[in-house]
């Protein structure tokens, strides 16, 4: 497993990959100052391709909150 998140120019890019299957959730600032993601929740992507069970729950729990709120705080922080 491997996961990585990238500051972009405007937003996000979060990446998972497991067992060779790579899941991404880009999210772009609006105008507004919110973000708002391009793509479903890890959890939504992997079972479309048939994950179930307990460890769909775990990405759920584990990475599909907004953590990529907390790495963007971060960049105004060192800004």
């Amino acid at each position: 497993m491997k996961y990585t998140v990238e500051l972009t120019e405007n937003g996000i890019t979060e990446t998972l990959e497991l067992n060779g299957i790579i899941y991404k959730k880009e999210w772009i600032r609006r105008e507004n100052g919110l973000f708002e993601c391009l793509q479903k929740d890890f959890r939504a992507q992997m079972e479309e391709d048939g994950y179930a069970g307990g460890l769909v729950a775990k990405v759920e729990d584990i990475f599909d909150g907004f953590l990529a709120g907390d790495v963007d705080d971060m960049r105004d922080f060192l800004d």
